[in-house]
């Protein structure tokens, strides 16, 4: 179009109606801009559209556990010898805290993963957390908006949440930038007038000016180095966080009381947070022209350029400084919740769990149609399990395969949802507040000289000093094939003390074995009570329902397996 017009422009010109021509070059020249801007707002909304329908390709591979689709599991800080983090799956590739994490800064999934690893010690903060995800729930497009606006702008990397506050609480302008501002906006002033009354045969005053403004500029710019950095750092973070601060501006939520109160910083009167950073942003951009040196030369040879933008930096800072970190604290809270409730949004048939009141004397978890979250609907296997008051252990027997591992994880990744404020895989559950310990995967190192079974008895050493601690919260223990790293007298003796031990500690829990021997435990203690899993033949194969039941159970598969992958062992019934 714009070559079209020079022609048509160029023939009115050659013809000598001028007045036409130059009116259509101003024509020309409004609708080509106008085509410019539209091809820019249409390429803006495509992406946001693009990034949008991503955004729901990932909804629904976190729905069918589509792990290639989602996400990589960012980078965790676990804390050393933590109890249940890996043992349950809660971190790693294929982990609940992956599956979970749809936040967007690094302060939101801080929030997540702590909501996973050290659940709330009081139980009103987890009354307040799970009334703020089942708000969220119904409000799908409150979640996938915080997502997108975080998207759209300087591609996926998550909002440097921590970055950022450090760099406001750190990067101080030095004491006397005012003054040094106002005397080289002087220099810089009187150095133009002399500079122009040169021309006129006035007094040739200017050069000595300008060496006084070059100096004083060239000592001082060194301190503003810091703030420089700085300031590249800030600008594309500050640009994707503005956006989002203004959608939560404009959010109005009806019967949505938590969610009102954790908005209340964005909406504070006299201000709108998202002009602020908007206003930050700016400055930094002025900051930034030093990464183009011979602009920054051109700019403060003739004006204060970068000790003005310096000052209005600090100036800034100082007020951004205690309303800063409330943002950030504000909507860390919202994304982790938002995670939660996309989850149980997905998942319409999972449950929001009763959480018992602290303090209870008889705590008691009760669980209907109970399953693995991290299992596919269609080979997940639910079953009802119930354990009751201090002290009460559960021994689980079973076959190779049969499920009780995985039943363990089920009940504890469960807990791990249900005290993070999130639904659970269940019909209904009810569980009190409790600290978790898992004795679930065992490893020996090698570095430190540590044997399977000296790990081990570790493990199960941390578990019984958690639960001797009557001052916080009871103790759900999932110990799986207990002192299974020593020969089967030591076992037995080891793991009779062992329970009859925990039978009397501030906790409950689950014990699996292949000792049967253990099963009589039982008869001698009313608060020990036996299930197990086992498994069928079918067609000369080894078959599993996966589903529990009350007893113990006495037969065995290992030597089937044997036979099955054909090693010398005698024949069995197969």
């Amino acid at each position: 179009m714009f070559s079209a017009g020079g022609i048509i422009t160029l023939f009115f010109h050659q013809a000598d109606r001028l007045i036409l021509a130059y009116n259509l070059i101003g024509l020309f020249t409004v609708l080509f801009t106008g085509m410019v801007f539209y091809h820019s707002r249409l390429k803006w909304r495509i992406l946001r559209i693009e990034n949008w329908k991503t955004i729901k390709q990932t909804h629904l591979a976190r729905l069918k556990l589509s792990w290639s689709s989602i996400p990589p599991a960012r980078e965790t800080v676990v804390p050393e010898h933590h109890p249940y983090a890996y043992d349950l799956d809660i971190v790693g590739p294929y982990s609940l805290l992956r599956l979970l994490d749809t936040t967007v800064s690094t302060r939101g999934y801080t929030y997540l993963s702590s909501a996973l690893l050290l659940p709330g010690r009081v139980s009103a903060d987890l009354e307040h957390r799970q009334k703020l995800v089942r708000e969220l729930v119904p409000r799908s497009l409150l979640r996938d908006r915080i997502i997108l606006e975080a998207k759209t702008i300087s591609g996926d990397g998550p909002l440097r949440s921590e970055e950022m506050a450090d760099v406001f609480k750190t990067s101080k302008v030095f004491a006397g930038i005012k003054r040094v501002l106002i005397l080289e906006a002087g220099l810089a002033i009187l150095t133009a007038i002399f500079f122009a009354l040169e021309y006129v045969n006035g007094p040739r005053f200017w050069t000595y000016l300008f060496i006084t403004y070059a100096a004083i500029y060239l000592f001082y710019v060194s301190r503003l180095a810091p703030i420089f950095g700085h300031a590249l750092t800030l600008r594309s973070q500050l640009e994707r966080l503005e956006p989002l601060l203004a959608y939560l501006e404009k959010r109005r939520e009806l019967n949505a009381p938590e969610l009102n109160t954790l908005c209340a910083p964005f909406r504070q009167a006299g201000f709108r947070p998202s002009q602020l950073i908007r206003k930050m942003a700016r400055i930094c951009d002025g900051l930034s022209v030093r990464a183009h040196p011979m602009v920054q030369l051109i700019l403060n040879a003739v004006l204060p350029w970068d000790f003005y933008f310096a000052f209005k930096y600090e100036r800034l800072r100082v007020r951004l400084l205690d309303l800063f970190p409330n943002w950030l604290d504000a909507l860390g809270q919202i994304e982790m919740a938002s995670s939660l409730a996309q989850f149980s949004a997905l998942h319409h048939e999972y449950t929001f769990p009763l959480i018992g009141k602290e303090g209870e004397e008889s705590p008691t978890i009760i669980a209907k149609d109970i399953g693995h979250p991290l299992i596919p609907d269609s080979k997940r296997v639910v079953n009802d399990f119930t354990l009751d008051g201090l002290g009460s252990i559960t021994l689980i027997t079973g076959s190779n395969m049969s499920g009780k591992s995985t039943f363990l994880r089920t009940l504890g990744i469960n807990v791990c949802l249900a005290q993070a404020g999130g639904p659970v895989c269940a019909r209904s559950f009810l569980a009190p507040l409790m600290r978790m310990y898992c004795s679930l995967r065992i490893k020996d190192d090698l570095e430190m000289g540590l044997s399977y079974f000296y790990a081990e008895v570790k493990r199960l050493k941390q578990i019984m000093d958690a639960a001797a601690d009557q001052s916080s919260p009871p103790v759900l223990f999932l110990i799986d094939e207990i002192f299974k790293g020593t020969n089967n007298r030591e076992r037995i003796i080891g793991s009779t003390a062992y329970l009859m031990a925990l039978v009397n500690s501030h906790g409950l829990g689950l014990v699996t074995t292949h000792d049967l021997e253990l099963t009589g435990l039982s008869t001698e203690n009313r608060k020990i009570s036996n299930y197990y899993f086992q498994e069928s033949i079918a067609e000369g194969r080894l078959a599993f329902d996966y589903r529990l039941h009350k007893g113990f159970c006495s037969a065995t598969n290992a030597l089937r397996i044997m036979a099955l992958e054909g090693l010398p062992v005698q024949r069995c019934d197969i």
